[in-house]
Order: structure tokens, then C-alpha cells, then sequence
């Protein structure tokens, strides 16, 4: 049924005219009277045309010609608007298809096709319509490319013909596996620049962050910090202790971070070298310190026994003390340093167990806090250092791969 609506862009007077001279064509006993009433029949009741054939002089229905002459005339044939030469290169050089689009497929006329096959079809269709029979437009098309797609078409193909046939073999499987190849070495250099602006940021210091190794402690679920009443002062306090004092921690606080240090890594040539380049990464993250703590735990070399176990100091073994040790190379002076710190530490503890005194912690409003309580309290505290620096591991990590990589161990090309 034909409405006859100006605003109406799904329906054409056109093709509902040339549809009724179809079937006119087909029924050669229709007489003028009778193509006139199926022409009445086949308005929308109520609509705008119908309207218009109820106010029309009857003049003007009396014949087919008569009446198609008036439809015409209320219903002319719109001029197609003619592309300039600028506004087709304009819409080929807009007619792009993105890595996003790859691999995927649409339909083209009912057909499912996959995309790159899609783009060729239409990208030839404008070159045509332009039409570049110089082939000039072929390699800035080219350029335009996904460039997942652009790596598996060669720079050979300098006509429209071979270049647009070349994109439609591309075989989807190939092309899926370079999609994944750009997309890692994408992922790849984003978090190589996010490892060099934290190499330009100063370096950390003690009192705000822990160690590289100390970073890698999992703290498990958060706990809940327990509610202390009004707002105060959160620091809490030994008894009878000076508030300087109060903020140190005690050997037993010291020896519950470090037991939560990585043990050593097993003896291997990749081990070691990734002990050299952590004691390294060491000096320029704690410039001008000359001694390892829970704060600042010194890498432990390969190999050797795990901290405050009773090992020598001098070379990191069980079954002998430091002043018998005989081992030809000794360990670095710092990591000797900081074993020897922790073994006291861990004797200190082992003494502290044996007494029976009781250990409570106040807050300066006197609310007692027991010290497993004040332990929970400062892993909350210390959890976004922790994250932040395990984070910095992650992209040094990252970046020491790169660098073997580069050094011969990778690829060639």
C-alpha cells in the first residue's frame, strides 16, 4: 500500500508507480477505468495520497495517462545527487579497516564474508567509480591498512586488480596469528614505557617502601582495621615507652617480615646471573646504604640456606660457624652483614618465647591493643607500599627479558 508521505524515506513514489506499469504490462485486459480503481485500491486509507486521488478533478482520473500525468506531477522524480571526483577519493581514502575489524566476519547482500574480503570488494568498487585508472591511489590505500593485514600483502601488488585479489586470499588463520603478534608487542612496549617513567622517579627510600624482595610477601585477604572509638591518633605505644621509641619495631615485628621474605632461588647459571643484576638493582634502589633490613632485605645468593636457619654468615651453608668457615669465596660483605643481623634477631625472638610476660600495645587514648592486633594493623598500612613496589618488580622483570633479547638471545631479524 502506497502512503504518500513527504517525510517518509522507506517508501519511494517511483518504484510504487513503476510496480503498477509492471503488472499492467502483465494484465493487457485491464481498460483504463480498471487500472485507475486498482491505483485507487492500492493507497493507504486515510493517508496522504489517498487524500490527494478523493480531491482530484475527475478530469484527471478519467484515463490512466491522465491520472499517471497528475501523480507526476504531485510526486516528481528526485534528482540523484552526482559525486565529484574530490567526494569519491574522499570516500575511499575514509573507507579504512582497523585491527579491531580483522578476523571477524559480516554479511555483504545476504552473503556472510569475512571483513579484510568485505573492504577489498568495496575499496575496489570506489577506485573504479573515481575512477584512479592510473593506479595512483594503490599504495596510499595500502597505507591504511590494519597493519596486521598490511604485513601480509606485499608492497608488489601496484595495481587495483592484484592488490585487491591479494587481500582477499589472505588467509583468515594467518592473519588472526599477526593480529596476536601486534597486539603482544603493543602490550609489550606500554609496559616497557611504564617501566622507564618509574626508572626516572627518585629512588625509594627505607621509610617509605619495603624491598624488591620484600615486595613479593602475599599478605593473603585484608584484614580489618579494629575500631578504636573517636579520632585520634592511630600510632600505638609500648607502656611506660618514650613515643621515639614506641616507633621502632621490636625483634619479634622484624622476625615476622622476614620470615616472609623469598627464600633463596636454586643454583643455576640463570640464578646467578639474576643475583647479579639484583644486587645491582639493590645499590641504585638504597644509593649510599651500607647495611641490609626487613626494610631493605639484601639479595641471598643461590644456592645457600634460607635466613636466620643458624647458617654461617660467610657463606650462606649449614654445619659450621663463621669463624671456621672455610670457603674460598665468601659472599658480599653486605649479605654477610645482613645474615649475621638476622640470626641475632631470631635468637633475640627464641629468647623472648620463653618468658611469660605478656605483651599488650596502648594508643594514646590508653585503649589496650594486643600486639597480634597492632601486627594486622601494620600490614594494612604497609599493603599499598607492598603492591607499588611488586609492580616495579614486575616491569623490571619485563625489561631484563627485553634486554636478553636483545643481547642475542632472541630473534635474529
Amino acid at each position: 500500500m502506497f502512503h504518500g508521505g513527504d517525510e517518509d524515506e522507506k517508501e519511494s513514489p517511483r518504484d510504487f508507480l513503476n510496480k503498477l506499469e509492471r503488472m499492467y504490462m502483465l494484465k493487457t485486459q485491464f481498460q483504463d477505468q480498471e487500472k485507475v480503481n486498482y491505483f485507487q485500491l492500492s493507497l493507504k486509507d486515510g493517508g496522504p495520497a489517498s487524500q490527494w486521488f478523493d480531491a482530484l478533478p475527475a478530469t484527471e482520473k478519467a484515463t490512466w495517462n491522465a491520472l499517471k500525468a497528475a501523480y507526476n506531477i504531485r510526486w516528481p522524480a528526485k534528482t540523484a545527487m552526482v559525486k565529484t571526483q574530490a567526494e569519491k577519493q574522499a570516500e575511499l581514502s575514509e573507507t579504512k579497516i582497523g585491527e579491531n575489524d580483522l578476523g571477524r566476519k559480516v554479511k555483504v547482500n545476504g552473503i556472510e564474508v569475512y571483513t579484510h574480503v568485505a573492504w577489498a570488494d568495496k575499496v575496489e568498487r570506489l577506485a573504479k567509480a573515481i575512477p584512479d585508472d592510473n593506479n595512483l591511489l594503490v599504495q596510499i590505500t595500502r597505507n591504511s591498512m590494519a597493519p596486521s593485514l598490511r604485513a601480509l600483502v606485499a608492497h608488489s601488488h601496484n595495481t587495483w586488480a592484484t592488490f585487491c585479489r591479494a587481500v582477499r586470499e589472505v588467509d583468515v588463520n594467518e592473519l588472526r596469528e599477526k593480529k596476536d603478534e601486534k597486539a603482544r608487542a603493543a602490550k609489550m612496549e606500554k609496559d616497557v614505557e611504564i617501566l622507564r617513567a618509574l626508572r626516572q622517579q627518585p629512588p625509594p627510600t627505607p621509610s617509605k617502601v619495603l624491598g624488591a624482595a620484600f615486595a613479593k610477601m602475599d599478605l593473603g585477604p585484608r584484614i580489618p582495621q579494629p575500631s578504636f572509638g573517636p579520632p585520634r591518633p592511630t600510632n600505638p605505644q609500648y607502656t611506660n615507652q618514650t613515643p621515639a621509641a614506641a616507633r621502632a619495631r621490636t625483634d619479634a615485628q622484624k622476625w615476622e617480615i622476614i620470615q616472609r621474605l623469598p627464600a633463596p632461588l636454586p643454583d643455576t647459571p640463570g640464578n646467578r646471573a639474576t643475583y647479579q643484576v639484583s644486587i645491582t638493582r639493590w645499590y641504585s634502589m638504597f644509593p649510599g646504604a651500607t647495611a641490609a633490613t626487613e626494610d631493605r632485605p639484601f639479595p641471598l645468593k643461590p644456592g645457600t640456606c634460607a635466613l636466620g636457619t643458624g647458617e654461617c654468615s660467610d657463606c650462606g651453608m649449614m654445619g659450621h660457624r663463621s669463624d671456621t668457615c672455610t670457603a674460598q669465596q665468601k659472599l658480599p660483605n653486605i649479605e654477610i652483614k645482613w645474615r649475621r643481623k638476622v640470626n641475632s634477631i631470631k635468637g633475640a625472638v627464641t629468647r623472648a618465647a620463653n618468658q611469660t610476660t605478656a605483651v599488650n600495645l596502648v594508643d594514646d587514648g590508653g585503649f589496650v591493643m594486643e600486639e597480634s592486633e597492632y601486627r594486622a594493623r601494620l600490614e594494612e598500612e604497609l599493603r599499598p607500599q607492598l603492591e607499588a613496589q611488586l609492580r616495579a618488580q614486575l616491569y623490571a622483570e619485563i625489561l631484563a627479558e627485553q634486554e636478553r633479547q636483545g643481547n642475542g638471545e632472541g630473534s635474529s631479524d
